[in-house]
């Protein structure tokens, strides 16, 4: 009875997230014998009183799309572009073959974990956990509508082509994890607290987009723009604070600096142990970054006349005005700074993080053998996603661990697998939820990439390790007199 209602929970959980769609690593979440399982919970603390780790301890590369493959994006081209790698944008490429993969928006979505040092010990009913990472997070919504205007061109009176989101974070963080068992051990509660160190952002959380044809054949775009950026741009503005000249700046990558756009975080998890059931509820990456460096923040509001690109005027291009310019471009921004109601500012501001829900059951068929289900949710900027999955893992003579998984999100059935060996005090992993995104390549300039898969997910490290001592062996005599004894 009680296992129908745990399923019966998960189930409900799973139809109420929505539409399915988010890939993040579920198979590594259940195996407790990595040290990283615990990223997802802080209730987790595995199976040794000692752990540590460097740089090369924990890293994970997450990049997912939802309706295309990757190889629709970038693939090689046919006939004269046979030697070519080409996309839906090339001259001799049907773009209606691209644009009907695509049910609403193509959506791209990355991220990246890079552990720097994690140190982890058992004391008593406690475990204690010191990490250092570097993190980055990506998403990119792009409506259908503007895709069909790039590809196609305009050919309706009026479009509405908003609801465009774009996010880039990157972030490092220091976290001390705690977590202690109650009611003889069958209760963990974990909490996680952070000190996030914004490294750099980029945020577009607003995008409200239309053309309209005029009858001279320009089109008149109505937008309403709101960004974000904590990034080196080089820029100066004009007598109408608009921009003047902008250009790129460089990024320090040195992974041991540390910026002053400072923010707080914390994760939060719990688990039961009821038998061989385990139930688990974790909610992670709860945050907020204070940006104060390198800040352009802006926003645009208004109509503005716009008459096509032509790409022979994008160098050395004379204006009405016989003012030469250039860029084509350099000059089209100009022209909007002109039309529109524009406030561009260097401001500090805040953003939070993407948090993540993973909620999970598992049963110990043997001491040696654990079956799970996991359903996560992720939030990102004006989305909400969510995947579920099942998985087994087997234990062999106490340093071998292996785990197989099946997951599924937005139509895609994934198989993962995992593993882990220790070898003296050394214990080597890797985890990933699409085994097939490993073997089903293809070369771009001899560079391999997971050509025919729509996401790919890699988890894989090196960590020094101490398991726990095991109680004695209690051996018994049996005879006039009874005697007990550590074997």
């Amino acid at each position: 009875m009680k296992t129908r209602i745990i399923y019966t929970i998960l189930i409900i959980l799973f139809f109420t997230c929505g539409k399915v769609m988010a890939q993040e690593s579920s198979i590594l979440y259940f195996m407790k014998d990595v040290p990283y399982s615990k990223t997802f919970n802080p209730a987790f603390r595995g199976d040794y009183t000692l752990n540590i780790g460097g740089p090369f301890s924990g890293i994970n590369i997450n990049t997912h799309t939802y309706d295309i493959k990757f190889s629709d994006l970038l693939y090689r081209g046919t006939g004269a572009y046979a030697d070519s790698i080409v996309s839906p944008l090339g001259k001799e490429e049907n773009p209606l073959i691209f644009l009907n993969k695509i049910n609403t928006e193509l959506n791209i979505y990355g991220s990246s974990f890079i552990s720097i040092l994690n140190i982890g010990m058992v004391k008593n009913d406690f475990y204690f956990n010191l990490e250092l990472n570097q993190r980055f997070d990506f998403q990119l919504d792009i409506p259908k509508s503007i895709l069909e205007i790039v590809l196609l061109g305009n050919s309706t009176a009026y479009k509405d082509v908003s609801g465009t989101n774009m996010n880039m974070l990157t972030w490092k963080e220091i976290g001390i994890g705690i977590n202690k068992t109650f009611l003889d051990n069958k209760l963990t509660i974990g909490i996680k607290p952070k000190l996030l160190f914004g490294g750099a952002n980029i945020s577009l959380y607003q995008s409200e987009l239309s053309l309209t044809k005029e009858q001279d054949g320009s089109t008149l775009i109505t937008s309403d723009i709101k960004f974000n950026s904590s990034f080196p741009f080089e820029y100066t503005l004009d007598e109408s604070e608009w921009f003047d000249k902008f250009s790129f700046g460089s990024i320090n990558a040195n992974p041991l600096k540390f910026s002053n756009n400072l923010g707080v975080g914390t994760d939060l998890g719990a688990s039961y142990d009821y038998n061989k059931f385990k139930l688990a509820l974790s909610i992670t990456d709860i945050g907020v970054i204070f940006w104060k460096k390198n800040i352009l923040t802006a926003g645009i509001k208004g109509d503005f006349s716009f008459n096509g690109i032509n790409s022979d005027e994008f160098t050395n291009y004379t204006n009405a005005d016989d003012t030469t310019e250039s860029t084509y471009m350099s000059y089209v921004i100009k022209e909007i700074g002109k039309e529109t109601t524009h406030n561009i500012s260097s401001s500090s501001y805040s953003s939070g993080l993407n948090p993540k829900i993973f909620f999970s059951t598992s049963y110990s068929l043997k001491e040696d053998l654990l079956i799970g289900m996991l359903i996560n949710t992720t939030f990102y900027q004006n989305r909400i996603k969510a995947s579920i999955s099942a998985s087994a893992h087997k234990s062999f003579k106490n340093n071998i661990n292996t785990s197989i998984s099946y997951s599924y999100a937005h139509n895609n059935h994934n198989i993962g697998i995992g593993g882990s060996y220790i070898y003296k005090k050394a214990q080597i992993y890797f985890a990933t939820d699409n085994i097939l995104g490993l073997f089903k390549y293809d070369k771009l300039n001899g560079i391999p990439y997971p050509a025919y898969t729509k996401n790919f997910n890699l988890w894989f490290g090196v960590n020094f390790v101490i398991k726990k001592k095991e109680a004695p062996e209690k051996q018994e005599i049996r005879g006039p007199f009874e005697l007990t004894y550590n074997k």
